[in-house]
């Protein structure tokens, strides 16, 4: 039984007769295992694929892979559960999926990588500059190649887009219902399509 936020490790391999951990998210959050996990109803799991511009693209998981770093979509407390499987030793080897890298043990942020946040009601990955957060066993942050971004959103490959505006801020696109935000490829809002590539309600509108 593991508890979530509670550091673990193990020095050798085994196979579990049976392992659980019980978790909530709120909309959004990052998770990695030390166990293959199927995704629970109702909710999602997106790999941290690629970025572009301060927009990172979640591609969709099939399943949890033990020791890869996921984000989760969903809102409600979930149970991940499995029987027989096998739980790898664990090491200083840090635990990479794409973009994202994990934890079983809380850590500290490193300086340069964005941890996924709630600021005011809005979800991204945000920038560590100076103060360093925590981030709790079975966590993950993000790491790019460039620290000029304040934050990132992200846009998922079958679902609404998360977007950005100017200065690291983000807003869920559509939140409100009745309103419709615009933001170009470098993730800053705009009052009306422009010409070439936009983003609007998740999806790219291209103005010739």
């Amino acid at each position: 039984m593991l508890t979530d936020d509670a550091s673990f490790g193990t020095p050798n391999a085994f196979t579990a007769a049976q392992v659980t951990l019980t978790t909530t998210a709120m909309r959004y959050k990052t998770l990695v295992l030390p166990f293959d996990a199927a995704v629970p109803a109702g909710f999602r799991a997106y790999n941290a694929a690629s970025v572009n511009g301060s927009v990172v693209r979640l591609e969709s998981a099939a399943g949890i892979s033990a020791g890869e770093p996921v984000v989760i979509s969903g809102e409600g407390t979930f149970e991940l559960s499995e029987s027989d499987v096998f739980v790898a030793a664990t090491d200083d080897a840090p635990l990479t999926n794409g973009l994202l890298t994990g934890t079983y043990k809380r850590t500290v942020a490193p300086i340069g990588s964005y941890i996924l946040q709630n600021h005011d009601d809005v979800i991204g990955f945000y920038h560590v500059v100076s103060m360093q957060p925590s981030v709790g066993a079975f966590r993950a942050w993000l790491n790019v190649p460039s620290s000029e971004v304040k934050a990132y959103t992200f846009t998922m490959d079958d679902a609404t887009a998360v977007q950005t505006i100017d200065n690291g801020q983000a807003t869920l696109d559509g939140r409100r219902e009745g309103q419709r935000a615009i933001f170009n490829l470098a993730g800053q809002r705009v009052q009306e399509i422009q010409k070439g590539v936009n983003i609007t309600n998740g999806k790219k509108v291209i103005l010739k």
